[in-house]
């Protein structure tokens, strides 16, 4: 398992990379609607997936990854004999994860769902 999480670790330093290139390039007052996909479609129920970024969602999606990139370092080290140490790295990518969906929604329902997540990650 030992090569999974430096994978883990790199993508989330890659992703803190990525947004400060990207916020670099386009500066922060530029905003970003990425066309949205459909995601699913039930009869009427048409969910779509999609990417806003306005100042607040670059901050926050610098914060997620910055701070959860120095955070999963800095486990790596001190649980570095920790059993537990595969199950741990599991749950705080599923939480970056969820905050990184929480931190640009394009539709109510999708902040909705993510915030759900970012509070199942918490409690697991």
């Amino acid at each position: 398992m030992g090569g999974q999480r430096e994978t883990l670790i790199g993508a989330v330093v890659l992703s803190f990379v990525f947004t400060v290139a990207l916020f670099l390039v386009l500066g922060e007052n530029q905003a970003i609607n990425a066309t949205s996909l459909e995601w699913l479609s039930i009869g009427d129920l048409k969910l779509e997936l999609g990417l806003r970024l306005d100042p607040l969602s670059w901050l926050m999606l610098l914060i997620v990854t910055g701070v959860g990139g120095l955070i999963q370092v800095y486990s790596y080290g001190y649980m570095r004999d920790d059993p537990g140490m595969g199950r741990y790295f599991a749950g705080i990518s599923f939480f970056t994860f969820a905050m990184l969906g929480l931190s640009s929604p394009t539709t109510s329902w999708r902040c909705s769902f993510f915030w759900e997540l970012v509070g199942l990650s918490s409690y697991c």
